[in-house]
């Protein structure tokens, strides 16, 4: 609890000062001002990403079944649930703490503790909240943007948030054995779970980036912003897990394309035909006989 009070207050402190940090910097933009420093990071992250995150993270997604690494997301998506009821109603959002309160009761029930995500077949979908959109909420500034070793982009108040998230979790407060090997085990598998699920992502959205760095942090800034907002469908979402097709086999020929002039779903227009000559009542001339050649 001392670490949690001390994370908190000097995240505070880094907030309050973060504007006047910003105006000394005269290079570094205003929602970067240690920009510098987060390149390097950045590299460090690219680096290890290339040799080490990446391949691990394929190849688990190619060795572990689809349903297990299914179980495992949907078990921690449902520890996750508290922490989005609690900040739901922080923001004085109701319908959307009991849809999260519905979904948590469905699944951790019906849904044998979570391993099945019922609550979404029955209309209650996932909706993702955390402490930082609720600080975000009621007008607590971003702070300064950090890049997090091997973690990735953040900013002063999600890494705040992220330490008030941790508490909201059952896991925080349940004591059982093993829980540290545990808790690193599931972790460590949603991360590289998550890292084969965005990997398409990632690539689309800086292969043709001048400055990949910044490309990231403009979209990771915008992303919280919506969610900020409440703009979820401005929100760029990861891709659905059972759309997340395995890396073909290496030599395997990429699919054919579609056909080019497919109907478009739900065009029932029925196809072109040649057209017709307008019919008329009078009866076209005979053609005129061909001369005989005797005369």
């Amino acid at each position: 609890m001392r670490r949690i009070i001390f994370a908190t207050a000097a995240g505070v402190v880094l907030l309050n000062g973060a504007p006047a940090l910003a105006a000394d910097s005269t290079g570094p933009s205003h929602d970067d001002p240690w920009e510098r420093l987060n390149r390097r990071i950045y590299s460090f992250n690219q680096g290890l990403d290339r040799a080490v995150i990446r391949p691990a993270a394929i190849g688990y997604s190619r060795i572990a079944p689809k349903p297990l690494r299914l179980i495992i997301r949907n078990f921690l998506n449902n520890l996750s649930e508290p922490k989005v009821i609690v900040n739901d109603i922080l923001q004085l959002r109701p319908k959307r703490a009991a849809q999260a309160t519905g979904r948590f009761v469905v699944n951790s029930t019906v849904g044998l503790g979570g391993i099945l995500d019922v609550a979404t077949h029955a209309n209650l979908p996932h909706q993702d909240n955390g402490f930082s959109i609720t600080l975000g909420h009621y007008g607590v500034a971003n702070g300064p943007y950090v890049f997090v070793p091997i973690s990735g982009p953040a900013t002063v108040r999600s890494l705040i948030g992220s330490v008030a998230d941790g508490v909201m979790s059952p896991l925080y407060w349940i004591r059982y054995p093993d829980r540290t090997v545990i808790s690193i085990s599931l972790g460590l598998a949603r991360g590289l779970d998550l890292r084969a699920e965005v990997d398409g992502s990632l690539k689309s959205l800086t292969a043709d980036a001048t400055d990949p760095y910044a490309t990231i942090r403009s979209a990771y800034l915008q992303n919280q912003q919506s969610l900020v907002n409440g703009d979820t469908d401005k929100v760029q979402s990861l891709p659905d897990f059972d759309d997340s097709a395995t890396p073909p086999a290496p030599g395997t020929p990429p699919p054919a394309p579609p056909p080019a002039a497919a109907p478009a779903p739900g065009d029932t227009a029925a196809p072109e035909k040649a057209p017709q000559q307008p019919a008329t009542d009078e009866t076209p001339p005979a053609p005129a006989p061909t001369p005989n050649a005797a005369h």
